[in-house]
């Protein structure tokens, strides 16, 4: 499977103190990356569209989400469950590492937030330490 990374970001319109506001977006966008997993598990994914950035939409649809998590299945067995999950900001985008345990291996599928709080990447790597 190719490998991609769709982001996701959050625009801060707040004025508190900056760390307080650090720390609160990352634990917001980890629980939005578990649930976009949990969604591409279930299957269940005409929500998530709408939060996908123009250039995510025009790269897969629906039918292509439904398809994610089945090919990974061919590759690592069936799903077990999420593991964890690991914040990192890469340039503008900030994204989450979902560990994910299959049946033969683990992998972190990876969730990127572009700043207007968009999911603009999705991608499968191999699992690093995540901390939950």
């Amino acid at each position: 499977m190719r490998e991609t990374l769709l982001a996701i970001s959050l625009i801060l319109a707040t004025a508190v103190d900056p760390a307080a506001v650090q720390q609160a977006d990352q634990s917001v966008l980890v629980a939005r990356a578990q649930e976009v997993v949990e969604r591409l598990v279930s299957g269940d994914v005409d929500p998530l569209l709408p939060a996908f950035t123009d250039k995510m939409k025009a790269a897969i649809d629906a039918n292509g989400l439904r398809r994610f998590i089945p090919g990974l299945i061919a590759q690592f067995g069936p799903f077990k469950s999420q593991t964890g999950a690991r914040f990192e900001t890469q340039g503008v985008m900030r994204v989450v590492l979902v560990s994910c345990a299959f049946e033969r291996a683990s992998v972190a599928i990876r969730v990127a937030f572009d700043p207007a709080d968009r999911v603009g990447g999705l991608g499968v790597g191999p699992a690093g330490s995540a901390v939950t």
